[in-house]
């Protein structure tokens, strides 16, 4: 379900990220408001090749407010992904239900 009235201002900092350890553009960040939480709920942060696959995944339990995510261009375990297209998620699962809003990266070296 799509319902911006929890989740808002949705922001990627650039569309085009090199995690090559230069210091110049090495993560992705994201950033996103929190609205009309009543309680603590559980807020994701996920990373998607264009299969479908989960590549990464970050997590937490947050109020209301505005919150800022990076990614390191990196998977699970920790090594670098391959260059190319990626879709990232921020979910958060309130009482009223999981929502959701998502969007493109690209990685390049």
């Amino acid at each position: 379900a799509e319902d911006r009235g929890l989740i808002d201002a949705v922001t990627a900092r650039t569309a085009i990220f090199t995690p090559n350890g230069d210091g110049i553009n090495d993560a992705f960040e994201v950033s996103y408001n929190l609205l009309k939480l009543t309680q603590p709920a559980p807020v994701f942060f996920q990373i998607f090749d264009l299969g479908g696959r989960r590549v990464a995944e970050g997590h937490s339990r947050a109020r209301n407010g505005r919150f800022v995510r990076l990614w390191r261009g990196v998977d699970g375990v920790g090594n670098l992904v391959k260059p190319g297209l990626y879709l990232y998620r921020v979910k958060v699962e309130a009482d009223a239900g999981a929502f959701s809003r998502q969007g493109a990266i690209h990685v390049a070296y």
